[in-house]
């Protein structure tokens, strides 16, 4: 026959378990909601240089199309002004340089763009096998 002492002894030994379980899911809990948090400041930081990153672009192409159109301006008013004194191949030696300064403009812009769709794609995958793997409640672990 089980005595008294010995059920209590067992219901206690259960209850020690049962709390060092529980505090070790805590524990765990408290890790994950840490890892999850530091997660979301990362992301947050990730968005906030995208954009940061998206408005230099936006600045330098202006720029490049302002410094230009700038250049354009002036060859043409100096060549108006003065054609009668610049010699054909110096024209055409200048119009040349214009020539590839445009070319190049739209190589930058060109190279760019397709160097961005290609990373844009790659990390577009990403983020959506992380919400995929998020929903079914997969680990990265």
């Amino acid at each position: 026959m089980v005595s008294l002492y010995q059920v209590f002894l067992y219901f206690n030994n259960k209850i020690r378990e049962n709390c060092f379980f529980l505090e070790k899911n805590t524990f765990w809990i408290e890790q994950q909601d840490s890892k999850i948090g530091g997660f979301i400041k990362l992301l947050d930081h990730t968005l906030v240089r995208c954009e940061q990153i998206n408005n230099n672009i936006k600045i330098y192409l202006l720029e490049l199309t302002e410094n230009y159109n700038i250049l354009r301006r002036n060859f043409f008013r100096v060549t108006a002004l003065y054609n009668h004194t610049a010699s054909e191949r110096q024209y055409k030696y200048v119009s040349l340089l214009l020539a590839k300064l445009t070319s190049e403009l739209e190589n930058i812009i060109g190279k760019h763009d397709e160097f961005l769709k290609e990373q844009l794609l790659i990390i577009e995958l990403k983020i959506n096998t992380d919400r995929e793997n998020l929903m079914k409640g997969n680990s990265y672990e």
